[in-house]
């Protein structure tokens, strides 16, 4: 007589199974993906919420704060570049106003 299967057994797959250091390598790199994209995000959104307080480097700048560097007292020299710092950034740039909900 002939062996049968039962109508009800599940098949016998011919499909070879992943490699386990394959799996292994695919679930780090999704992990290092999200890991990127949330600090990506992260980051974002810290710099568009944080203010501008830097000056670019115009020669004029540059010049105010080299006359700043030969005052000898070290609180001199602190103080008169934070009030270089403070004027040039309340005449080049515009005020901010803050959006109100």
């Amino acid at each position: 007589m002939h062996h049968q299967d039962p109508p009800f057994a599940p098949r016998k797959s011919a499909a070879i199974p992943p490699h386990p250091g394959l799996l292994r390598a695919s679930a780090a790199i999704a992990a290092a993906t999200v890991t990127f994209a949330l600090f990506a995000g992260l980051l974002v959104t810290f710099d568009t919420a944080s203010p501008r307080h830097w000056l670019a480097p115009t020669q004029q700048v540059l010049e105010l704060v080299e006359g700043c560097d030969g005052l000898v007292d070290a609180a001199q020299r602190e103080h008169c570049k934070r009030r270089v710092v403070t004027t040039r950034l309340s005449t080049d740039s515009p005020p901010v106003q803050l959006a109100r909900r």
